[in-house]
């Protein structure tokens, strides 16, 4: 038995999935998108697709809040960065502004927005 390589068959192959790879990253990007929970905005604005390497396709979200979203968060303390310094902020649930070293956070529930986008049944272009 004789076994012989195709470079063009394999190149085809290889050209194939990386379609398929960019599609199925895009799509996940895609939903994401839609099922993130919008407050400001700027996380929604963040999701990007980079493509680092061949094959390879990364959907990643710029901001630092995306996990505690994601996940939820126990109660927890905030302090200032600064020691001695206050927080500042409009607290919109009493309408009042808020000024203090620290802040007793009560946690949050998650909202899964990227695995629902990972993890959903996906249409593959080019395979039947």
């Amino acid at each position: 038995m004789e076994l012989r390589w195709d470079e063009a068959g394999i190149e085809a192959i290889m050209a194939h999935c990386d379609r398929v790879n960019r599609h199925v990253t895009e799509a996940v990007a895609t939903d994401a998108r839609l099922a993130a929970p919008v407050d400001t905005g700027q996380m929604k604005g963040t999701i990007r697709t980079p493509f680092p390497a061949a094959l390879v396709g990364r959907v990643w979200v710029g901001t630092d809040h995306w996990w505690p979203t994601e996940f939820g968060s126990l109660p927890h303390i905030i302090r200032a960065r600064r020691p001695g310094g206050n927080l500042r902020f409009f607290w919109e649930k009493h309408g009042v502004w808020f000024i203090g070293p620290k802040v007793n956070h009560p946690g949050t529930p998650s909202q899964p927005f990227m695995r629902s986008s990972i993890y959903r049944a996906r249409f593959l272009p080019g395979l039947p």
